[in-house]
């Protein structure tokens, strides 16, 4: 659901040179999932850690294909990555962060020089997703969350999908766009073991509770 909502709902069905950056995600599954596309042409994956990255291969084995062609393969601190690559101009279509939680090494992938400078590193047509931990329990993470998102870009919608392996179960994504256009519609079809267009659509469709007291709640910190 991190890769598919935004890079179908986003890009067009025209597009077969797709460039993807993916931050964090080194269990590999993001990175598998965006390969299903033939139309991606470049894939950079920048995760900090080498180790998480081997002991997912060893023991989870369900990583994407490292050696594809299309892949780079980067150990290195992704925020300073995105603001190497704005300060060159180097856009991408897509931008997915699939980090850990906004404490320790996570922590700074959240903070609004980084949101602006994902923005920079987007196309025109760009997207950035990621998710926003699990509402239930997560509150001021999405509020503060999706503030920041606003400030930045002219489209910011969240959607949702159940992963059991989290406490809560119900965990809470968001999908930017750049030119303001909206994810909800899928541009091209896909039917996997999960993902299908009706869960696409469907996953639009939140609890009334998220929208009011976290969606479209004013901002827990001063200053968003």
């Amino acid at each position: 659901m991190l890769t598919h909502v935004p890079l179908l709902g986003a890009l067009p069905a025209s597009m077969n040179d797709a460039s993807v950056l993916i931050i964090g995600g080194g269990d590999g599954g993001t990175l598998r999932e965006v390969l299903r596309h033939d139309w991606v042409r470049r894939v950079v994956m920048v995760e900090i850690d080498q180790v998480v990255i081997e002991r997912c291969k060893e023991f989870l084995g369900f990583n994407g294909n490292y050696d594809d062609p299309r892949v780079t393969l980067i150990i290195g601190d992704a925020a300073q990555y995105v603001a190497e690559e704005a300060a060159r101009q180097r856009p991408f279509d897509a931008i997915l962060v699939d980090s850990t939680d906004p404490v320790g090494p996570g922590e700074v992938l959240f903070t609004p020089e980084f949101i602006r400078n994902a923005w920079a590193c987007l196309k025109p047509g760009g997207v950035f997703a990621r998710h926003l931990c699990m509402p239930l329990f997560d509150g001021p993470i999405v509020r503060d969350g999706v503030a920041r998102l606003r400030q930045v870009f002219p489209r910011v919608e969240v959607y949702q999908a159940t992963i059991f392996t989290y406490v809560g179960a119900q965990m809470a994504f968001v999908a930017c766009t750049k030119d303001g256009r909206s994810v909800r519609e899928p541009q091209r079809l896909l039917t996997g073991r999960y993902y299908n267009p009706d869960v696409h659509r469907a996953a639009f469709a939140l609890p009334t509770w998220w929208v009011t007291e976290l969606i479209d709640a004013p901002a827990a910190e001063a200053g968003l």
